[in-house]
Formats: structure tokens, sequence, C-alpha cells
């Protein structure tokens, strides 16, 4: 309720606040319109985690048996990282476990659509070194009875063998946006100004925010790009930092008017792990780094410092 500043949850408790700010996330999930969408496992939320884990130990645990074919829909960093560490399993795995063959389908001309061309034609040499059949320019239209159903660049059906559909794909809206009252863009996404608020066209209700993947952000020319990764999260809350404390400083009824707020700073660029199984790479705009075990330790350290500076409690 926007105007109560009051969010009700599922187990009918209720919450008020004086500020509130969405941080719903989004969802890794396909199109609900796609024939056997239902089959796709995804990797975001803890329960979806439990899922695959559980899949995966199922299919290539099991003794006795041919590679279990898997297909993982998408070529962003994700759909690159989980292809890779499936495909490593050939090299390395736990004892008993059987290597996947696998096959990876994106509808893009290369992959790592969001990095510089040189990175992603880097994953496709590396991932099909490690035996991944790539299939670029090519639509997923169907997963059933044990195989993906793909469309190629021409126009040509084929049946992919798939005892696991992963899907790495795309985000969609969190469902529950269309009830919270704030203002959505065309795509089912919370539209909110450069300051980060969610009415951006007007001071009426200054105290309702939205941030990270579930936002997207309007001022000057438009809508401004969206980067939906972990690392913007962290830049969006000082933003709103800085903005819920200006606006505790003018206290409660802004008598004299809502003082002017910080816009968010857009980050075009920022330096990128990328692993591709038994490769991995840094990324900086054209600059690319092949150096595989200096990369781990680097992206270990930063999550480690990431869970110290923001645990529960710290």
């Amino acid at each position: 309720d926007p105007a109560a500043h009051r969010v009700e949850l599922a187990d009918g408790r209720s919450l008020s606040g004086r500020f509130v700010v969405v941080t719903l996330g989004s969802e890794v999930a396909p199109p609900d319109e796609l024939p056997g969408a239902a089959g796709f496992l995804a990797y975001k939320s803890e329960v979806q985690f439990a899922a695959l884990r559980s899949a995966l130990i199922e299919r290539l645990a099991e003794p006795g048996k041919a590679a279990p074919p898997v297909v993982v829909v998408g070529g962003g960093i994700s759909g690159v990282e989980i292809a890779g560490e499936l495909a490593h399993l050939a090299q390395q795995r736990p004892p008993g476990w059987r290597a996947p063959a696998v096959t990876l389908v994106h509808g893009g001309e290369r992959l790592l659509p969001g990095l510089h061309a040189g990175a992603g034609r880097w994953a496709a040499r590396v991932l099909r070194d490690q035996g991944v059949d790539l299939r670029l320019r090519t639509r997923l239209t169907a997963l059933e009875d044990g195989h993906a159903q793909i469309l190629d660049g021409s126009d040509r059906a084929q049946a992919v063998p798939c005892a696991l559909g992963i899907w790495a794909g795309g985000l969609r809206p969190p469902a529950v946006l269309p009830e919270l009252g704030l203002p959505l863009t065309p795509d089912g996404w919370l539209r909110v100004g450069p300051s980060l608020q969610c009415f951006p066209e007007t001071t009426a209700e200054p105290e309702i925010f939205a941030a990270g993947d579930v936002a997207r952000i309007y001022g000057g020319d438009g809508r401004w790009p969206t980067m939906q990764r972990a690392i913007e999260c962290l830049f969006a809350a000082q933003t709103l930092e800085r903005n819920l404390l200006r606006l505790v400083g003018a206290g409660a009824g802004y008598a004299d008017g809502v003082p002017p707020l910080e816009p968010h700073r857009l980050w075009t660029d920022f330096p990128h792990g990328v692993s591709a199984g038994g490769a991995s790479l840094i990324v900086y705009g054209p600059l690319r780094l092949p150096l595989s075990r200096f990369n781990i330790w680097f992206r270990r350290f930063l999550m480690r410092q990431y869970m110290r500076r923001y645990r529960a409690g710290g």
C-alpha cells in the first residue's frame, strides 16, 4: 500500500515504515508460453539451486549408463559458466559421476553479448575445446519428450537430445510487482527516476524507492541501460543511503519542500571475471587477461570480502 507505506506479507503479517525500499530482484525462468517451460531448471534462488543440484546428482551419479545430454539455454555470463563447469566434469568430477554431453543454445551472433567481442570469441573457443556443442543464432522452441526443439539461423528445425534442461536465457520481473501499486515499465519492471524513487513525476510520495534488478531508471534521454549484476546493487545501495539520510535530515513533513536528492551514477563498465570450465578470463573493456589461477583466487577473495562486509548483523 504505497499511500500507507505498508507491506502485507503472505503469512498475514503487516509491516510499515517511513521509508520503503523495494529490492525484490528478478526471477530466472523461461517464458510461460514456451512449451515445456516447466521442465527447465534454473539456479538463482535457494530452492532452484537445491533442485538443480539434486537433478545433477540423480542423472550424473547413476552408474552404468551413457553420458546424459544436458542443454543449457543462454549465452551470457551465467550460461557460459554453467556450460563450462558441466563440460569440465570430463576432466575432473566426483567419484562415480559421469560427464554429461553439453549443448549450449544461444540466439545471438556471439557469446557474452554484454562484454567485448573478443571475450565472446574466447568463450566460444574454450567451450568448444572442452567438447561443448555450441549452437549460436539458434532459438529454442520447446522442451518435450527428452528433446530440446530448436530453430537455427536458417529456420531449420532440429531435435537435440536433452535429459536435463538448464535455463540461463534471461530474467523476468517478480510476479508480485503488478500488486504493489507502483509505476511499471511496459515490460513489467518498476519504473524509477535517477534518484531511485518510484514516483519520479511527483513529490507526493518521496519516500518509496526501488533498486537492483527490479528497477529500471528513466531520466534525461529516456531509459538507462540496466546492469543486472550483483555489483550494481552495491552501487545503488550507496545512492540510496545518501538519499535516505538526506530525507531524514530534512525532518518529517518537508515543510520547506523535499530536498534535492542525488542521482544514481551509471556505471557503464567494470572488471568482470568469466569462468568456462578449465579456463578463466578477466575482462575490462577490450582488455582480456586469461589468467586462470589469478582469476580464481581474485574472485574467491572478492567473495570473502562481500561475505565479511555484508554478512547479517555486520
